[in-house]
């Protein structure tokens, strides 16, 4: 079966987090698909079995899946219910930290995502799952309640989140390097593009579209000519 395109808004919606229980879901199981945000998954009950191209997981309690950009990924049924698990969706350029001593956190995921001994799942033993509980339950919370600040809270949560998964890819022997610029255009063209596609209807123009994005009028034309 072809995957299909999880279509989102992560330009006005940069963070979701929510509780997703199969039982109660009209969508399960979820069928292979891909998107442009990072998607991340944390099993609370049962077992959920995970298809990520040539990869297949068995998630149990604790267990944690990232799916990067652009990465195609299903979600089963072992053969009992009921499954919960957290669902963690943002966009990467939305955690990008400026004056930090590391490459930004979107490009941090990208270089991650093309190294083939990187793995996308992590048992409990991994992580402090205290911890690892109350970034999670504490961002679903969080965007549920939707008090003031609350965003600030989703970046510093995020942050964090991906802090822990960096660190243990750092120890599987993740290599850092320098982006080429064209990379890094190619990231913005990317997030650019989705957002036009979602809201091709709408009457665009290029100031508002630069305004968007955090760019110059002249930088995003030169860019988008």
């Amino acid at each position: 079966m072809k995957p299909y395109f999880e279509c989102s808004d992560t330009l006005n919606k940069p963070y979701e987090a929510f509780l997703f229980d199969a039982q109660t879901s009209e969508v399960f199981p979820i069928l292979p698909h891909w998107h442009y945000f990072v998607e991340i998954l944390y099993m609370v009950e049962g077992n959920a079995y995970v298809e990520t191209g040539e990869e297949n997981y068995v998630l149990e309690p604790g267990d944690l899946i990232v799916f990067y950009p652009q990465m195609a990924h299903a979600i089963y049924s072992t053969g009992q219910l009921p499954i919960r698990y957290y669902v963690l969706k943002f966009d990467p350029v939305h955690l990008n930290i400026s004056g930090s001593a590391l490459p930004p956190i979107s490009s941090l995921i990208a270089m991650a995502a093309v190294e083939q001994k990187l793995s996308v799942y992590f048992s409990k033993e991994k992580f402090n799952q205290e911890k690892m509980k109350q970034l999670i339950q504490g961002s679903v919370k969080t965007l549920e309640e939707k008090q003031f600040g609350y965003d600030i809270i989703m970046h510093s949560n995020y942050c964090l989140l991906m802090a822990e998964i960096l660190r243990v890819w750092k120890q599987e022997g993740f290599q850092i390097k320098k982006r080429k610029k064209e990379t890094v255009l190619s990231e913005k063209f990317t997030e650019v593009s989705e957002y036009i596609s979602q809201h091709y209807q709408e009457d665009l123009s290029v100031a508002e579209l630069a305004e968007k994005f955090h760019m110059s009028y002249s930088y995003f034309a030169a860019i988008f000519k």
